[in-house]
């Protein structure tokens, strides 16, 4: 919302992340290109999944197979957080 939408002040968004409001990481992550979209900075750790992969929920809606398309992930519930166009649900 501060940096994207401009929706809040500098001041209430250094309160979100002094007081852990907000995750500090996930919105570093966010300014990344290719994390523009992000659901949680857990989905992206490959310690998280088998084979040191990340979560289906990274892998853009068209390359995944048709077993896979409405695949969701376990932890976060999230359908599609893959950047680029036509990548997720959203």
């Amino acid at each position: 919302m501060f940096y994207t939408h401009n929706r809040i002040s500098r001041k209430v968004y250094d309160y979100c992340i002094k007081n852990k409001i907000v995750d500090a990481s996930l919105i570093a992550k966010w300014k990344k290109t290719g994390y523009e979209r992000l659901c949680s900075t857990y989905v992206i750790n490959p310690a998280n999944y088998k084979f040191g992969t990340t979560s289906i929920c990274r892998v853009p809606l068209n390359d995944r197979s048709r077993e896979q398309m409405n695949a969701i992930d376990p932890t976060t519930g999230c359908m599609g957080c893959a950047s680029g166009k036509d990548a997720s649900h959203r």
